[in-house]
C-alpha cells in the first residue's frame, strides 16, 4: 500500500531533499500522472507501478515502469523503455504486448504468487509469497509454464527475453530454452 502524495509535496520536497530522486505514481488516475509530471519538471525521475500505463507515462514523459514482469522477462521489460528512447515505436510496442500477456498470464495465475511460482519452475530464486498471499500448487505452476510459453518470451542466459531483444542467437539450438537451465545460466 501507499499513499497518494500531491504533486504540489512532491515539488516542494524535490527543493529541501537532495536525496530524492524518483517517485512512482501507481493508481489509474492518468490526470495525477499528468500533474506529478508537471510538477516535478523532469527534477526527478518518475515511474508507474505495473505495466497497465507505461506507454502513456512513456509518452508523457516519464522515465518507465515497475512491473514484476521484470522478474521473469528483465530484457523484454526494459526493452520498451530503450525502443521507445530511440524512437522505435513498433518494436516498443510488441514488447509491450509481450510484457502485457505476461502480466496477463501472472494475474490469471495469481499475481505475485503465480510471479513466484513461475521463477521457482523456472529454476531462479523467488522466495515465498508473503501472507495473506499463498504459494501457489505444482499444478498451477505447470499451468502457469505454458502461459508463460504462450506469452512469447524465450529464455536465454537466466532470463526470459523476446527472440531478437537480447541474448545470443548461436545459443539457439533445437532444444527449448525457456524453460530449462543451462550451463550458460549459472
Amino acid at each position: 500500500m501507499g499513499y497518494d502524495i500531491p504533486a504540489e509535496l512532491v515539488s516542494k520536497l524535490i527543493e529541501t531533499d537532495p536525496h530524492l530522486i524518483g517517485v512512482n505514481v501507481t493508481h489509474g488516475d492518468v490526470r495525477a500522472l499528468v500533474r506529478m509530471l508537471d510538477a516535478v519538471d523532469g527534477r526527478i525521475d518518475v515511474h508507474v507501478g505495473g505495466p497497465m500505463q507505461a506507454i502513456t507515462a512513456l509518452a508523457l514523459g516519464a522515465q518507465g515502469y515497475l512491473s514484476s514482469e521484470g522478474n521473469l522477462a528483465p530484457r523484454l521489460c526494459v526493452s520498451v523503455i530503450e525502443a521507445h528512447r530511440r524512437g522505435e515505436l513498433a518494436a516498443r510496442d510488441v514488447a509491450f504486448a509481450k510484457v502485457l500477456r505476461l502480466f496477463d498470464a501472472t494475474q490469471r495465475g495469481g499475481g505475485v504468487s503465480a510471479t513466484k511460482g513461475a521463477l521457482r519452475v523456472l529454476g531462479l530464486p523467488g522466495g515465498s509469497p508473503r501472507l495473506p498471499r499463498l504459494p501457489v500448487s505444482n499444478s498451477s505452476c505447470e499451468r502457469a509454464r505454458q502461459r508463460l510459453r504462450d506469452a512469447g518470451p524465450s529464455r536465454r542466459r537466466g532470463t526470459l527475453s523476446p527472440p531478437g531483444m537480447g541474448g545470443s542467437q548461436n545459443q539457439e539450438t533445437s532444444h527449448d530454452h525457456r524453460f530449462s537451465r543451462t550451463a550458460a545460466d549459472a
